[in-house]
């Protein structure tokens, strides 16, 4: 039987907390059991930090996430994608003014990424922006014409603003991209019921109801659409 080493034994956690080079860890041992060993380099130009910073985040620390992927940047100021999640960090604790300016930096690195301009245009948008947020929409979609999920945006922004033509356009070019969105049916039915094309509008929520049958506007729309058609008789 081999010799006990007199050595004590380093705890589970402190052990892993102390090589931070070399694995991931939140402090939870067992969450750690399959975590993949992380290599030296991958800390020294940042990506280590970006990856754990985004297990943090799906834990809802979001402060925590965005510190970070403030230190990933520092260490690699080229680091386009961290400076793109640092940017959605911020905006979730509302801190508007700084997430735009990381999505700008990022832009500045990369600015042919349409789902940079997508992000972008999110934020802008929600803080009020709304001709900055519509010139970022667009470009995302030249960028890649088959982003739908600009499209779907960009017809929300032009609806707000009654632009219903346009915005109608887009939602319509939404569905055929992405048939089984139910909100792109739903926004689609809104803009046709504006120009009063009911008949094609009660398709639309007919098909968002199949699509998503505890959706409580498209059941308003259609009874509200149904109740004119008696009236009309």
């Amino acid at each position: 039987m081999p010799a006990r080493s007199n050595k004590p034994a380093t705890p589970f956690k402190k052990r892993f907390r102390t090589r931070p080079t070399t694995f991931f860890c939140t402090g939870n041992t067992l969450n750690c059991w399959k975590r993949p060993v992380i290599r030296r380099e991958r800390w020294r130009n940042g990506g280590g930090f970006a990856n754990y910073c985004r297990i943090i985040r799906s834990q809802g620390k979001t402060g925590e996430a965005e510190e970070y992927f403030a230190r990933a940047i520092r260490i690699r100021p080229e680091f386009v994608e961290a400076i793109d999640e640092s940017g959605q960090a911020l905006a979730k604790q509302g801190k508007w003014e700084q997430s735009i300016a990381r999505y700008v930096q990022a832009l500045g690195l990369q600015p042919n990424d349409a789902t940079i301009h997508l992000h972008l245009a999110d934020v802008l948008a929600a803080h009020g922006r709304r001709a900055e947020a519509l010139a970022n929409l667009r470009e995302a979609i030249r960028l890649r014409p088959g982003f739908w999920e600009a499209r779907y945006l960009l017809g929300v922004e032009l609806a707000l603003q009654e632009k219903i033509e346009e915005a109608r356009g887009q939602f319509a070019e939404v569905i055929r991209l992405q048939p089984d969105f139910a909100p792109g049916h739903l926004n689609l039915g809104v803009a046709l019921a504006k120009q009063g094309r009911m008949e094609d509008a009660f398709v639309q929520f007919r098909e968002t109801l199949r699509l998503d049958p505890q959706n409580k506007l498209a059941r308003q729309h259609i009874e509200t659409i149904q109740s004119l058609k008696s009236r009309t008789r």
